[in-house]
């Protein structure tokens, strides 16, 4: 596995921005989401939610997993200072984990699973 290096002045610019927080915020209360789901839960286009993404990606905080034209997001590798952060952020931004995942699917594909 390569390990990143990533200077502090990325990884806090990173975390200053309040969708960043957001996206870090459902990932720690789901196991793992869609784009689709962040999209709903954000409020937010697919273009600018994959922005973030990225964003976060690039400096190893959250994975991807492909399951056929589906990518899926989950924590990466977050230094433990970041996880007192992510707790403040549910707070501050009243992050709920009352949303049912993978709407990207629809509701038929959920009703079969």
């Amino acid at each position: 596995m390569i390990v990143k290096k990533v200077d502090l002045a990325t990884v806090l610019n990173t975390l200053a921005d309040e969708v960043n927080l957001k996206i870090l915020s459902f990932l720690s209360l789901y196991d793992e989401l869609c784009v689709c789901d962040l999209q709903t839960l954000l409020s937010m286009t697919q273009s600018s939610v994959s922005r973030h993404l990225k964003a976060l990606h690039d400096i190893d905080f959250i994975s991807v997993r492909k399951d056929g034209r589906w990518r899926y997001y989950k924590l990466g590798r977050i230094p433990k200072f970041v996880n007192g952060i992510i707790n403040l952020a549910i707070e501050e931004y009243k992050v709920r984990s009352d949303y049912i995942p993978n709407s990207c699917k629809g509701p038929e594909q959920n009703q079969r699973s």
